[in-house]
């Protein structure tokens, strides 16, 4: 199982000027493309999820001006060590 933490820059301007929920940023829809990432093919490598979920953001809000993705795993597989956790972040804006 994953923890997914999401940090994301936008300019938040035109939908403080509007007041329009239509302007804003849909949280909803990045947990969604999230947990679509996440459930899909699985991946050998941690990077690997967290850059196809950074990728994921980037191509699909374009409003989006960085994304930085943690990903956390509790108790992974070969640590052989209770309460244990691996953790990779990745910052990633648009190309």
């Amino acid at each position: 199982m994953f923890l997914v933490d999401l940090r994301v820059r936008t300019d938040l301007a035109p939908a403080a000027r509007a007041d329009d929920l239509s302007s804003a940023v849909d949280l909803a829809a990045l947990a969604a493309t999230v947990r679509e990432v996440v459930g899909g093919p699985s991946r050998v490598l941690l990077e690997t999820v967290v850059l196809a979920i950074a990728q994921a953001l980037l191509a699909r809000f374009p409003a989006l001006e960085e994304v930085r993705v943690r990903v956390t795993v509790a108790e992974p597989a070969g640590l052989d060590a209770a309460e244990e956790a691996i953790e990779i972040t990745l910052a990633r804006a648009p190309q």
